[in-house]
């Protein structure tokens, strides 16, 4: 684990380079500034990339260059006043704004672009609403609608495949970039549930695990839909941040144990003990 040095959500991995998003000074909605912060993936001091008593931000992600990540803004816990995708290069600088509208709830991005799902505010799982999946080009412009009317949470892409989780029907659905046919390919009996990570091969989620027993890690190979279980018992709902490198899951942990403290936490992708 690699302490946080307050809430962690979402989380990005570089060679180099743990990114994630958090809240200092505060917790979500109350008094905190939302931050994007970096540490080496070895560990070591957290660096705070950017800030601001603004934004609830979430979602994260990296390329080569950029980091991205979603913000939305709130006047308090019941005021929703929008939402946007910022991004600013990988060692820091200028940041730009792109807004989204909804709610954000999850952040891809691939060649292909950027991919973000969106919930409506009031919509509470209720499977009503205009919540969906987007997409946008890297370079800036507006967005175009690959999946709708579904409360859609987290999502990952390659650069000719796009995955999302359905949390009313608790089940990860394939779509092709640009939109077409969309394929469920993971059913989660106990509810899918956190965020989604994807490697060459396989995808990665979370599974709240029956009868209070804590959070299952699972693999499903992309190609099969054949599904292996990696680790079980992290506690629910902490696997908000998921990402995966050639040997390693990482996760943002906020267990209450923690003491309101988040945490970076390590997986090898074999399995075994966090």
């Amino acid at each position: 684990s690699v302490p946080s040095g307050g809430g962690a959500w979402g989380i990005a991995v570089t060679a180099t380079t743990v990114y994630w998003t958090g809240f200092v000074g505060g917790t979500m909605f109350s008094n905190g500034d939302g931050t994007l912060m970096s540490v080496g993936v070895d560990g070591g001091t957290p660096v705070t990339l950017a800030s601001s008593a603004a934004w609830l931000p979430i979602h994260l992600v990296a390329d080569d260059a950029t980091v991205y990540w979603a913000v939305d803004f709130w006047i308090d816990a019941s005021a929703f006043a929008g939402s946007a995708v910022l991004q600013m290069p990988l060692e820091g600088g200028p940041i730009t704004n792109r807004p989204a509208g909804l709610p954000i709830s999850g952040l891809a991005v691939s060649s292909a672009g950027l991919f973000w799902t969106s919930w409506e505010f009031g919509c509470n799982g209720n499977c009503v609403g205009d919540g969906g999946v987007m997409q946008a080009p890297l370079l800036g412009g507006g967005p175009e609608t690959l999946a709708q009317s579904r409360y859609a949470r987290s999502v990952v892409a390659d650069s000719t495949q796009v995955y999302f989780i359905d949390m009313c029907s608790s089940v990860v659905v394939n779509v092709p970039v640009g939109g077409g046919t969309e394929t469920t390919l993971v059913s989660g009996p106990n509810g899918v549930i956190g965020d989604l990570a994807m490697d060459s091969t396989s995808l990665y989620w979370a599974e709240l695990a029956p009868a209070d027993a804590g959070t299952s890690l699972m693999r499903t190979q992309r190609a099969t839909g054949a599904t292996t279980t990696l680790a079980t018992g992290r506690y629910h709902p902490t696997i908000i941040g998921l990402v995966v490198d050639d040997g390693n899951l990482y996760w943002t942990d906020n267990e209450p144990a923690n003491n309101g403290q988040g945490a970076i936490v390590r997986l090898s992708i074999a399995g075994g003990l966090p």
